[in-house]
């Protein structure tokens, strides 16, 4: 007998979209996509060799934590979760970063919060995908999610040509919510880091408002290249 639900609604690969049997990541996606497993950097989250800590400068996180990095499989996820409007990805992209929550991190976390988006580009795809991950995460956890974060109207860090026009931005590009309050252990959500500057500046901003101690993470990590000496 024919099922009309997957006959409309398909199985696909989350990460590229193709049709298949089961809805899991399909071959050729699960060899692209680089899983952060194993041993990490306890800091910014990424192989030790591709480590981008700042040791003069520490981050205001503690941690940052994240599933994959912005490669292969793992960028075509986060390309078709942010430019082609499938929110539908959230809960799979949540359940590889619950999986890195569980391994790696220990305590209680009192609010969960994410880096927030530029109103238009919430507008133009109609969610915040950070957002969603936190809510995502927020059920499975059971911790709640508390919007204590804004963005201004700041050029996005996407355009900025070099890593210190991103921090520069970054710390111009947030700001706290009138009245915004945190204690405790803060988990920080975003869904690709890059210099880690978008979550330094939110932590710090988090830990004005009372946080203790702030943990990211984020579905993607993305390391650029290091400059051969």
């Amino acid at each position: 007998m024919i099922n009309l639900r997957t006959l409309l609604f398909p199985p696909r690969c989350p990460f590229c979209g193709r049709v298949g049997k089961r809805e899991e990541p399909c071959k050729r996606c699960k060899a692209s996509a680089r899983e952060l497993t194993g041993e990490v950097c306890k800091c910014c989250g990424v192989l030790p060799e591709d480590c981008f800590c700042r040791p003069l400068k520490p981050f205001a996180f503690e941690r940052n934590i994240s599933a994959f990095y912005y490669a292969g499989g793992a960028r075509t996820l986060v390309l078709r979760y942010k430019e082609r409007s499938a929110p539908q990805l959230a809960p799979f992209m949540a359940k590889r970063m619950l999986r890195q929550i569980e391994g790696r991190l220990e305590g209680d976390f009192s609010a969960i919060t994410f880096v927030p988006n530029t109103m238009r580009a919430t507008l133009r795809r109609g969610y915040s995908p950070a957002r969603l991950l936190a809510q995502e995460l927020s059920g499975m956890l059971d911790i709640p999610v508390v919007e204590g974060l804004a963005r201004n109207h700041a050029p996005q860090q996407k355009y900025q040509k070099n890593a210190a026009a991103r921090w520069k931005s970054a710390k111009e590009n947030y700001l706290l919510r009138n009245g915004a309050t945190f204690f405790g252990n803060v988990l920080l959500v975003d869904d690709v880091t890059t210099t880690g500057a978008s979550l330094d500046a939110c932590a710090a901003l988090l830990k004005k408002a009372g946080a203790e101690r702030v943990y990211a993470v984020t579905f993607a990590a993305s390391v650029k290249k290091k400059k051969p000496r």
